[in-house]
This record gives structure tokens, sequence and C-alpha cells, in this order.
């Protein structure tokens, strides 16, 4: 300024820590501008592996990249947090810790590159009883969890006192023994294709007693349909005859319970009991991005911005 004193740089605030708001990380100017980001996750996560991680083919940390060194070298701040809301009069976010505590952030400029959320449809009993595979955290989960249903099944049938496997102890193993993959995008047939690996390598040489009992199931209504139809034939195919996986198309769940998911295929209802249910159905944005007024497009699913990258509507 003409006074001799230093403006202030613009507070920057970048909403995330996915592909987008990464790179705005890694290549904004930090001389000129203050920057801050959060998340509630520490790192850049390279999805299209995450599946992977979950049974051992891929090391977790070679698909994370921290984002404190970056944020470090950029002289910027990091808040380990949820958004819950912006401001858009006040010019802030309202942040909420993992532990619930919440605090506001001031911005000047604010980036959203926050992602998506899954989407159970409001379908009852999917947020209680099924398992997600979205974030890091959801993949270990996932893997204690498989571990666990071998383990159980492993000792079942000596909990009565005695040794002999009966009628009803068989059906029990196979329940706790049967997976079910929820939705055929490309996590649900990633995720089937890296169970059914696992199951029948790793699973049938240290669980060798047990590869009678496993039955893994895929529900969803079509599969990989952003992909041409011969990908989408091939990988039908490749799941149910080198897989083992029973693939269920047109198939909608109506219900989950802790071991039973109902399911309606055309006009048809089953029910299968299951002893491990992944939910890889769908996503959809997060509450505060909804509630803040964005111009989205039609399905309400994505923020529209102009050739700039500038949410329409805002300044």
């Amino acid at each position: 300024k003409f006074d001799g004193t230093v403006a202030p740089k613009p507070r920057v605030v970048i909403l995330g820590t996915g592909w987008a708001s990464f790179r705005v990380l890694n290549d904004i100017d930090a001389k000129k501008n203050a920057v801050t980001v959060i998340s509630p996750r520490n790192h850049l996560l390279f999805t299209p592996m995450l599946a992977s991680s979950a049974l051992g083919t891929v090391n977790q940390r070679s698909i994370c990249q921290p984002v404190r060194p970056l944020v470090a070298s950029k002289d910027a701040k990091y808040y380990e947090s949820f958004v819950t809301s912006i401001d858009k009069e006040k010019r802030e976010v309202t942040c909420k810790t993992h532990a619930g505590s919440e605090y506001k952030i001031p911005y000047d400029k604010l980036v959203v590159g926050v992602g998506f959320q899954p989407n159970d449809f409001n379908i009852p009993g999917v947020k209680e009883n099924a398992l997600f595979m979205k974030e890091t955290a959801d993949a270990t989960v996932f893997k204690d969890h498989v571990l666990e249903r071998l383990e159980e099944a492993s000792y079942y049938h000596a909990l009565d006192g005695d040794l002999e496997l009966s009628e009803e102890e068989k059906s029990k193993i196979q329940e706790l023994l049967t997976f079910v993959v929820v939705g055929g995008g490309p996590t649900g047939v990633e995720l089937a294709g890296e169970l059914t690996d696992f199951l029948h390598t790793e699973g049938v040489k240290q669980y060798g007693h047990l590869k009678d009992f496993i039955r893994v199931h895929m529900f969803t209504y079509d599969v990989l349909n952003t992909f041409d139809r011969e990908l989408q034939e091939y990988a039908i195919r490749h799941l149910q005859k080198k897989q083992g996986v029973q693939v269920h198309l047109g198939a909608f769940v109506q219900k989950v319970e802790p071991n039973v998911v109902d399911v309606k295929q055309g006009q048809t209802l089953m029910s299968i009991r299951y002893g491990t249910l992944v939910w890889c159905a769908g996503i959809k944005p997060h509450p505060f991005v909804k509630e803040f007024g964005f111009v989205m497009n039609d399905r309400g699913s994505q923020i529209l911005v102009d050739a700039n990258l500038q949410v329409k509507g805002e300044k």
C-alpha cells in the first residue's frame, strides 16, 4: 500500500483432501495467500485401489499420501474436521471435530472439493448394519470383519461342548461365511473380485475346513453401467465363472437387518442370511453442500461451475 503497510494475504480455505483439493494446495502460491485446509481425512487416498488394500493385495500405505508435509511446505494450516455448514454472508465455515466439538474458520476465497459420501437411499437398516467402502478406515474395518467371521466359523461348532457338526451348526457357519456386496459399480465389482480372490487362495489355504461353506453374492440393478456393453458383459461373466460370485441383476435391497437382507428381484422377494454385507451402491453430496444452495445439476449430485471452475452464481 502507499502508506507503507503490507496488505493482508487473502484467506484461502480449501475443503477436502481429495484429488482436486490436493492439486489446488500443491499449485497455490503460498506467498500470496494464507492457506487453510479442512478435512476429516488427513491424507490423499487413491480410491481405485481401496478395495485391493482391504484384503492385502496392496499395502494401504502405498495408496495414501499424507497432507501434513505439503501443508507444512506451504506454511499453511490444517484442521482435521468435518465441515457442517457455510455461512455466505459472514464468509465462514463451521467445522466439527471427530470428538464433536465445533468451531468456525473465516475465509476470503473458498475451494470446495469434498467429494461425496455413501448413499443409503434411506433404505431401512443400511446405516446400522452394513459396512462401507469409501475411506481408508472402511478398508481396515472390512478386513478385520472378514477375519473375525472366518475365526467365528472355525470355533462355532465347539460352543455347545460337542465337537460334532450338527445340521443347525452347518447352517449357522454358512450364514457366517455368506458375504454380500450391494452395488455393481467399480467399487462393488473390484471388492467382489478381491474378496473372492482372498477367500479362494489365502482363505482356502488357512481355513480349508470352511471352503464348502463360503458364498459370495452381489445384488445390483446392473454392472458397470457407465462402461460400454461389451465390458459390462465381460465383468459379469468373469465374476460368475472365474470368481464364483452369485450375481443377482435387477435386484433392489428393501431392508437390511443384522443378519438378514431382504431383496426384490423383478416380482420375486427373497431373504438371505449373511455374515458380512458391504454397501457399494452409490454416493451423494455431503449435507452442507446441499444446504448451501449451490447451483447443481439436474440430479442434484454435482455443483455446476464455469470454464474457470468458478461456481455458477457465486462470486
